[in-house]
């Protein structure tokens, strides 16, 4: 029932429908956490040392109600796990609907 596919070169997405944003979190913290923990090969050479993942979070509808607005929502809140400093799931706040455009558009 869930999906998970590729969304762009270093990106993928996950859709779990009939989760709610809470238990959504759970699953993407357990996610993030897997893959800090995990070694990988070459890991060394990587900014910090070793591979880790940031996390965007959106949900429908209350974030987006089309795709488009869902993804764009999940992209804004990535952006700010990334500018947060990086290994960390941020979830989509409202009030950042336009920073995407302004800072990365």
């Amino acid at each position: 029932m869930d999906i998970v596919t590729r969304y762009g070169g270093e990106e993928f997405c996950i859709v779990l429908p009939g989760t709610n944003k809470k238990e959504s979190i759970f699953v993407g913290e357990r996610i993030r956490r897997a893959i800090e923990n995990e070694p990988f090969h070459g890991e060394e050479g990587l900014p910090q040392g070793r591979l880790t993942t940031s996390i965007g979070l959106a949900s429908f509808p209350k974030d987006g109600d089309t795709a488009n607005g869902l993804i764009n929502a999940a992209d804004i809140a990535l952006y700010r796990a990334k500018e947060e400093g990086r290994n960390r799931l941020v979830l989509f706040e409202p009030s950042q609907k336009n920073s995407l455009k302004q800072n990365h558009g």
